[in-house]
């Protein structure tokens, strides 16, 4: 290809001419290829919301292990909506993914619900085979 400015070949991925300096794409391709990065707000504001979700986890974790007082009418409902809970902070933790996908935390929250995910079925698949093995031993 050559520059429509000075007539100077230049390479198929060159953006800008090495001769004279002038835009060898359309200026919309240009502005299409860069990515911005993130403003400092956004980060802020993508770090809030993955700590958020991060600290729904751990309350849910709490909530549901630790405290054994059922008599506390709290703590009893607390427990019974913990899972809606965890599914509103997975929600949140995936609109911080799309909205900010260059936020660290955002990115290390995201692979913290992925590998609890993971525990959570090769748990129910233990549990599974468990409770089977367990039926047919009784009625053998």
């Amino acid at each position: 290809m050559y520059c429509r400015n000075c007539g100077r070949q230049h390479g198929e991925e060159d953006t800008f001419c090495p001769n004279c300096g002038s835009p060898l794409k359309n200026v919309q391709e240009i502005k299409q290829n860069v990515e911005l990065p993130m403003t400092p707000e956004e980060n802020k504001k993508a770090n809030i919301l993955s700590s958020v979700s991060l600290g729904g986890i751990i309350f849910s974790y709490l909530v549901n292990n630790l405290y054994t007082d059922h008599n506390n009418w709290l703590f009893f409902w607390l427990e019974k909506i913990s899972g809606l809970f965890v599914l509103v902070c997975f929600v949140l933790m995936v609109y911080v993914r799309i909205k900010y996908p260059k936020n660290i935390l955002g990115k290390v929250v995201m692979w913290v619900f992925i590998v609890l995910a993971i525990l959570f079925f090769l748990f129910l698949i233990w549990w599974t085979i468990t409770c089977n093995l367990m039926i047919k031993s009784c009625n053998g």
